[in-house]
């Protein structure tokens, strides 16, 4: 994850995420971002759990921890274009591997940011019934 807070700082970060049978009302996150450029309002870094559900846009709401020791509300928007690698992303029952690029933008207590995230899962298939 590659991470810009207004005005003049640059996070890197990582994101490991769960989501139960294709379900992506069910999708929860678990991550990290670390400053690397100026702004010493911002932490120096953060650690975080979100529930973040996707239906035609996503949404994030979770807790995070900066290296103040201080926790933080953390909300935010995101839309992801997600590509099978394997087969049909909405038709198959296979699991298959899925590579897509997210950009989004999100809250943490003062600080704002946006951020673009490559990623890869594995997953069966996206159903909108459940």
């Amino acid at each position: 994850m590659l991470a810009f807070t207004w005005p003049d700082a640059t996070s890197l970060g990582w994101e490991l995420a769960g989501t139960t049978a294709g379900n992506t009302l069910a999708h929860f996150t678990l991550g990290g971002c670390y400053r690397i450029s100026a702004s010493p309002t911002d932490p120096g870094y953060l650690h975080y759990v979100a529930w973040e559900p996707w239906a035609y846009v996503g949404g994030t709401l979770g807790a995070a921890l900066t290296d103040q020791f201080e926790p933080r509300v953390m909300y935010g928007i995101w839309e992801g274009l997600p590509v099978s690698l394997d087969g049909e992303l909405f038709d198959e029952s296979t699991l298959q591997w899925v590579f897509s690029i997210t950009i989004g933008w999100r809250a943490v207590g003062a600080m704002r940011q946006f951020y673009i995230t490559p990623k890869l899962w594995r997953m069966r298939s996206i159903d909108f019934s459940r």
